[in-house]
Formats: structure tokens, sequence, C-alpha cells
């Protein structure tokens, strides 16, 4: 049977009232609270027992303090005259337990709780919820505006995907805590003016929907990488995941270990802050490089290698394949796929200003509801119709075409007012729309080519 145990708490910062409900049912199970760490808060076994909880606010507390202040021992002293044992502290919060059955209460003023717990949070609880909250802001403005300007690139990208989920779950969890609190602090301050204390509450539902959401979303967002054989991208993933562990435990480590060794608490906390600066710095370079890597996704190859593209030059026309550069990027996630293929001649051949390129786009509709938004993009994408920033007479439009010989349901041409029909075309099949470029009118048996190889 073990002695000890973790759990996840998922208590706002002042609701006092909330975990002292909660420690007391604890203490009645059989498990006293006995310390508060970065992952989570630690149980140690006792007899089942009636204890009384009181969660304190001390706002000249810090977790990087070595020792309490002579203020806090004073504290601490006249709590435990009237029975009161500390269980644990973190930072401003101090938990105490008392197991006499009528207890003399630590706070008797809800003036002075109301203002502790509101000194305390405005040092630690506020300032972090708003640091998020701006962060998530920014985060989430800046995913908007990639939407709205590329949508299915952004969608093709399950990285961004998932940061989809993140960033306005965040914003709702940072939203919901300041709201509520302002709320509660506004509320207790009008009662405690009458005598009265206001309890507390929490929303664990919400964190714990919230915590699911996101890991639900990590978790298919790594299966959706690890199974497309994407190394660099899951090798990506895992630095993210192991460095952040790296963090937070060389962090908390450091600070333990600076608190043994009695160092002032602004020493402590400025050797903390560098260290985890600096292990962030690596690792944002590390997720940073493989990042771009992954994003930029471009990869400088010959044809007839693993790389090779779908739809080559040698498909269509006799020519050696060898002879050809190849560039591609591409992106994909559970609801859209999307590739970019560019065949040119290399310069290092010989007659290679007499040879012809090929390029293309193909975008794989994985998710039905989005083949609307993709077709209406695609068309809009070289289309300048509407651009005035193309002089009439000068613009390019699609027009339509025989989709018949490409094997599609729908075929535009693109034309320019000032040239005619270029070899331009846009092919739309049941799952997937093909923008492709040749450098040559294409014959029938090519463009059947291209609704084979790129049609699905």
């Amino acid at each position: 049977m073990k002695d000890r145990k973790k759990r996840v708490e998922m208590f706002s910062f002042y609701d006092h009232t909330g975990i002292e409900a909660h420690l007391q049912r604890m203490a009645g199970r059989g498990w006293l609270l006995d310390k508060i760490g970065a992952f989570g808060w630690e149980y140690r076994r006792i007899e089942p027992k009636e204890l009384t909880f009181c969660v304190c606010y001390f706002s000249k507390a810090s977790g990087f303090d070595p020792e309490p202040s002579e203020d806090q021992e004073t504290f601490y002293d006249l709590c435990r005259h009237t029975g009161w044992t500390l269980a644990a502290s973190s930072a401003q919060m101090q938990i105490f337990y008392n197991e006499r059955e009528d207890p003399v209460p630590i706070e008797t003023d809800p003036v002075l709780e109301v203002e502790a717990i509101h000194r305390s949070a405005k040092k630690s609880f506020l300032s972090v919820l708003l640091l998020q909250l701006f962060v998530a802001l920014m985060n989430a403005a800046i995913l908007s505006s990639r939407l709205l300007a590329d949508p299915v690139r952004t969608l093709a990208d399950d990285s961004t995907l998932f940061l989809m989920v993140c960033w306005p779950a965040l914003l709702t969890i940072c939203a919901v805590e300041l709201g509520s609190y302002h709320l509660w602090h506004r509320r207790a301050k009008r009662a405690a003016e009458h005598g009265q204390f206001l309890e507390t509450s929490s929303r664990p539902w919400l964190q714990w929907g919230v915590l699911c959401t996101v890991t639900f979303a990590f978790a298919l967002w790594t299966a959706s990488v690890a199974t497309s054989g994407r190394t660099v991208e899951t090798a990506v993933i895992v630095l993210l995941l192991l460095g952040t562990a790296v963090i937070i435990l060389v962090t908390d480590g450091i600070r333990r270990l600076l608190k043994r060794r009695k160092e002032p608490a602004k020493v402590s906390r400025l050797v903390t802050m560098l260290v985890c600066g600096a292990l962030s710095i690596l690792l944002t370079v590390g997720v940073v490089f493989g990042a771009l890597r992954v994003l930029t996704g471009s990869q400088h190859s010959r044809p007839g290698s693993e790389d090779e593209a779908p739809l080559t030059v040698e498909d269509l026309l006799d020519e050696d394949v060898r002879d050809y550069g190849q560039i591609r990027s591409g992106s994909r996630s559970l609801l859209l796929d999307w590739s970019y293929v560019y065949q040119y001649p290399r310069r290092d051949v010989e007659g290679w200003d007499d040879r012809l390129g090929l390029e293309y786009t193909v975008t794989l509709v994985k998710a039905p509801f989005l083949y609307g938004l993709c077709r209406e993009k695609a068309l809009e994408e070289r289309d300048e119709l509407g651009d005035d920033r193309v002089p009439q007479g000068h613009k390019e439009f699609w027009g339509p075409a025989d989709p018949g010989p490409w094997g599609a349901a729908e075929a535009y041409r693109l034309t320019a007012q000032d040239g005619g029909p270029l070899e331009i075309y846009l092919l739309c099949y049941e799952d997937r729309i093909v923008d492709i470029r040749f450098e040559w009118p294409p014959a029938p048996e090519q463009m059947a080519m291209v609704g084979e190889k790129l049609g699905g």
C-alpha cells in the first residue's frame, strides 16, 4: 500500500473555500496534504480523521524565500498556540490544519482577509494570468490573420491546427479566471464591509475540459505526424516535449537547491530566471530550426529518388527525368493535404534552355465541408478581374474549359485580356483541386495522364 500520492488539483489561487473543503474530504479518506510542487499536490497517508483546514495568504512571501521570514515565523507561532499546524505552502498561499473539534479561526476580519487575498493575487496569480492573456490574444490574432489570408495552407498544417486549439483554450481559461476573480473581489469587498465572509469558487470542470481537449488535439497531431513518416517534424515534437520537461525539472530543482543552501531570495530568483531563460532559448532555437525545415518543406532533388513527384516531365514528354531539378513543398493535416511541385531544366545539362518545365499544386480535401472553400480560394488566387492594381486590358481571369479530357468534374483555363488563353488550368476532381501550368500546349493524352496521376 502506497503511503504517498500525487494529484493535479484544479483550484483557482483565491478559492480558499473550495481548497479547504477538498482537503477536509481527503483527510476523511486518510490523506493529508504534505507538499505543493511544480507537478501537483503531494499527500501522505494518515488515519482517516476529521480535520479543519484554513488557507491563508501572506503577500510578502515568495517561492524563492530560503526560509520563512521573521513575520511569517511569528504568524506560525500564533497559529501553533491555537492548534493550527502548517501542512504545506506555495509562495503566498499557506495551508494549515487543526485537529480540534471547534478551533479558533485564524482569519477573523473579512476586510483584512480580502485585502490579503488581493495583495497576494496581484503579486502572482493576476500578473501571470494577464501575461498569458496577452500572449494568447497575440497568437490568436496571428492565427486569425493567417487563416483569413491563406485558409488552405493554414488548415493543411496540422501543427497550426493544434495551435488553433491551444491559444483559444488558454484565452478562455485566462478570461474566465480574470473575470471570475474581479467579480468575486468586488462582491467580497461589499460583503466584508458588513462583516461577512464571501465564499469563493473554482471551475475545475472548465480546466479539466480544456486540458482534455488540448491533450486530445496533441495526440491527434502526434499521431498524424508519426503515421505520415515525417521524421523531422516528429523529432521537433519529441524535442519540444523533452525540452519543456527538462526546463521545468531543472528550474524547479535549482530553485529548491538554492533554498536549501539558504541563498537570498533575490539571488535565487535571478539565478533561476537566468537558467530558465538560457534553457528556453536553447529549446526555442532547436524547435525553430526544426520547424523551419518542416514549414519550408522545400526539397531540391532529382526525380527518380524517393522524393519523386506523382507527375513528372518524363510522364508527359520524351525527356530524361535526370536532366531536371525538382522543388517540392507541402503540408498536411487531418483536414487537408497541400503539395507543390516545380520541375525545371538543370543548367548543367546541354541544351537546358530548350527544355520545358512543369509546375502544379494539388489540394487534397479530406473534410468535404471544406471543398467549396478550397475551390473558391483556388479561383481567387489567379483571378485579377477584381484587382485594381492591374490595369484594365492586362488582367488575367479564369474561363471555362472542357473537363472531359482531364477526367475532371470541372475545368478552367486562365486567360489574359491582352494575350488570350494561357497554358494554366484549374481542375476540380471529386476530392482534390489541381492548379497546373505547362510550358507547352498539352495534348489530349497528356491531359488524360494528368487526370490519372493527379486526379485520384
